[in-house]
């Protein structure tokens, strides 16, 4: 590194010793106040790792072992299984695959640590508990959990309630209608329905409350976006500037991967197994929302999973919606929100909300809000 000299006359200082070391020219002097150059020019070393290895006041005094301060080479380095009940893939470029495969463990136990607060699917999580004693007075949750229940409510106002977390007492409907081969009646609806919509939730500092006793809270629709992006948020403080995180389809991206930008694809939803399209995402996250995959059959006729939580029945969209935005936990909760208001009403709501982009995959197409 020389300090106090352009770049042109570093090049041309290289040239003249016949330096094979890389030069870096710093001008400014801001690597010297850095590294406590007071006089200047000055030369420093650095070996691979980044670490000053000395500092010399010419080119020929620097040993001619000296390493050299050339990038290192980044390789891909690959964690997959499966995590909350469906696949989990990690991507990062590193320098060190070793130090990489430590850290990537490390992630997986950010996704268990995240589990033990957000899956209503275990009885002893936060959310569980909150689910169980809600209905008689406040709870105090964790902070996570707390966080997503204000950051849902949000978006249940910004989507007119197509999105809410209290659509789990409705799951249990639809459920015992599938197991009883019946759909459900007016009369087994309109109580569950009363409890549905995050007015029944009061938060008041870090305690929780429902105000119907037969409300419940159910994060399926954006707990898998909010562990994609801790995960995310994880590796990045890591010092990993490269990777990708997809969890059971909602991925967030940032740099580039081994062959380029990273890609995306959709699937289609009416040929299974098939791609309805395949989209690069550079620092971003993607999340699609389906009932192609998880429904059941009521009566000869089929009902997917994804429930809208105004009326009660299952969303009357069967094709797929994918959005784009910079978290993932926003995409996903957006992913089921546009899902249950459709192609039509759910382009214009992106139209009204910088920062969104979705795609619809229909029986007639592809219909984008992406130019």
């Amino acid at each position: 590194m020389i300090a106090g000299t352009d770049a042109t006359r570093a090049a041309e200082l290289a040239k003249e010793r016949k330096f094979k070391t890389p030069v870096y020219a710093d001008p400014d002097g801001a690597f010297s106040e850095h590294f406590g150059v007071e006089v200047t020019p000055t030369l420093i070393t650095l070996n691979a790792a980044g670490k000053q290895t000395g500092t010399y006041d010419s080119i020929d005094a620097i040993p001619p072992e000296s390493e050299s301060a050339l990038p290192r080479a980044l390789s891909a380095v690959v964690d997959s299984g499966t995590e909350i009940g469906t696949t989990y893939d990690v991507v990062v470029m590193a320098a060190d695959p070793d130090q990489a495969r430590n850290d990537l463990a490390q992630a997986r136990k950010v996704v268990h640590e995240a589990e033990t607060h957000l899956s209503e699917w275990k009885p002893d999580s936060d959310i569980s508990r909150l689910n169980q004693q809600g209905g008689s007075g406040p709870v105090a949750v964790h902070a996570d959990l707390l966080h997503l229940v204000k950051a849902s409510i949000e978006v249940t106002r910004a989507t007119g309630g197509a999105f809410d977390i209290t659509w789990l007492p409705l799951a249990t409907v639809w459920k015992d209608a599938a197991a009883n081969g019946r759909l459900p009646d007016e009369a087994t609806l309109a109580p569950v329905l009363a409890a549905i919509g995050s007015g029944n939730i009061r938060v008041e500092g870090e305690f929780v409350s429902f105000t119907n006793p037969l409300t419940q809270i159910g994060m399926g629709g954006v707990a898998k976006g909010w562990i994609v992006d801790a995960v995310f948020l994880h590796l990045k403080n890591a010092g990993y500037d490269n990777l990708i995180v997809n969890i059971g389809g909602d991925l967030r991206t940032a740099g580039q991967g081994p062959n380029g930008p990273w890609t995306f694809q959709i699937t289609d939803p009416y040929a299974p197994g098939g791609v309805a399209g395949t989209f690069e995402l550079r620092d971003g996250s993607v999340a699609t929302s389906g009932n192609y995959l998880r429904y059941v059959e009521i009566e000869g006729k089929r009902y997917g999973h994804i429930l809208d939580p105004r009326t009660g029945w299952p969303a009357k969209f069967d094709g797929s919606v994918s959005v784009f935005t910079r978290d993932c936990a926003m995409a996903d909760a957006l992913a089921t929100a546009l899902f249950v208001i459709g192609p039509d009403k759910g382009l214009s709501w992106v139209k009204d909300h910088p920062g969104v982009e979705a795609v619809y995959v229909t029986r007639e197409g592809m219909r984008s809000s992406v130019s």
